[in-house]
């Protein structure tokens, strides 16, 4: 049995994954029927009746069989673990055909990654008889993040929109930062295997504590070869801004800036949920009145006018295609949001910003409405200092 179109040995779940036995491999014999396994971890996943030759995809499967990728946690340093070696050998899948025996072919494997690219992409790589991580997530040189901003060797952030850039180590190695203009460096001597995140707001503060420089431009160096260069740029001054945090196509958390004003409205349930006015008895007056339950409503906060710089557009699609959004500086919280654009229009090669007016609404319905709370302490006077200061200054 082979995989095709893994040849690194990953694959992302929303792409196709052939899982062939063309000729039977000496196993079933063409006409004969066996049966198809999917396991994980040691447990079968699935399993049904095939027909050799054999050629099934299993991107289904392998969609609703995994997980998010993890988001790990600061610890400083500028490199965050996300996932280690061992919770990535977890994702592997291993396929194999059993006959009518009892006996099993050779089990075939892959390290599933939810996400996935374009068709397009799919097909043009396919093409080339390689794939996505090979060409570029495992190479020492090129843009090897888990990054939707861009595909060249130039990767520009928004100083807003510093977030962890993500990354695969299929073998331990090292990793350098160079800032561009001192030639400072940040060097980590041991990138173990797993799944990583480049943390630039940990990272710039680093540079400022120990080289006394704020960087913009980074070189980035993956096992002592030059791989890209990260550029951070100014964000424009704006009297209100909200940032966006959505799980791109990669499968890896981004953010993006949404500057205007936002408004925000009511939604009323589908008729099915919501209350209907009814009729009630009323022992005073010996009659009936009417009568309605609370009402379930929906919050919605619309932008009119986001302006998207060019080059940006294909971030926005990614936002607004994707299946986890956050809303952040409008709550006290991140809120969970359903994005949408009325009409969406770019230039084929935009020099001007294009103007879109988006929507997000807020997942969650409500009878209730109370200001959202910060914490359990809402309620109590604040300390007039810090807790490092003496109980009489309170």
């Amino acid at each position: 049995m082979r995989i095709e179109a893994a040849i690194s040995g990953y694959a992302f779940t929303r792409n196709p994954l052939w899982v062939c036995d063309v000729n039977g491999d000496g196993f079933l014999n063409p006409g004969e029927r066996g049966r198809f396994v999917v396991s994980r971890m040691g447990t079968r996943l699935f399993e049904c009746v095939v027909t050799s030759p054999i050629r099934i995809n299993v991107s289904d499967i392998l969609e609703a069989c995994s997980e998010p990728i993890g988001e790990g946690e600061a610890d400083g340093s500028g490199l965050r673990l996300l996932e280690d070696g061992h919770t990535v050998a977890d994702r592997r899948f291993e396929f194999w055909i059993e006959n009518g025996e009892g006996d099993r072919s050779d089990p075939v494997s892959c390290v599933a990654i939810p996400g996935g690219i374009s068709p397009r992409n799919y097909r043009k790589l396919t093409s080339l008889s390689t794939d996505i991580f090979a060409a570029r997530f495992f190479r020492e040189k090129g843009n090897f993040f888990l990054t939707t901003r861009t595909a060249s060797w130039i990767l520009p952030v928004k100083e807003t929109e510093l977030s962890p850039l993500g990354f695969i180590q299929p073998v331990a190695g090292t990793l350098t930062i160079r800032e561009c203009h001192t030639g400072a460096e940040i060097h980590f001597p041991l990138v173990a295997e797993g799944i990583w995140g480049l943390d630039l707001r940990e990272l710039r503060e680093r540079f400022a504590l120990e080289h006394a420089i704020l960087p913009s431009v980074m070189d980035v160096l993956r096992d002592g070869v030059f791989a890209c260069r990260v550029v951070v740029e100014q964000a424009a001054v704006a009297k209100s801004r909200c940032r966006v945090r959505f799980r791109n196509s990669f499968g890896m958390l981004e953010t993006v800036d949404v500057v205007d004003f936002p408004v925000l409205s009511l939604s009323q349930v589908e008729e099915e949920e919501s209350g209907s006015v009814s009729r009630r008895y009323d022992a005073v007056t010996d009659s009936f009145v009417k009568f309605r339950p609370r009402e379930l409503s929906g919050s919605v906060y619309e932008f009119a006018s986001v302006a998207v710089p060019p080059g940006s557009e294909d971030l926005f699609k990614e936002m607004l295609s994707s299946g986890d959004v956050w809303l952040l500086d409008v709550a006290p919280d991140p809120l969970k949001v359903i994005p949408s654009c009325d009409d969406f229009q770019q230039g084929v090669r935009p020099d001007t910003p294009e103007y879109l007016s988006l929507k997000f609404e807020v997942c969650d319905y409500s009878d209730c409405f109370m200001a959202d709370m910060s914490g359990a302490d809402d309620s109590v006077r604040p300390r007039l200092f810090s807790k490092q200061f003496d109980k009489k200054f309170n």
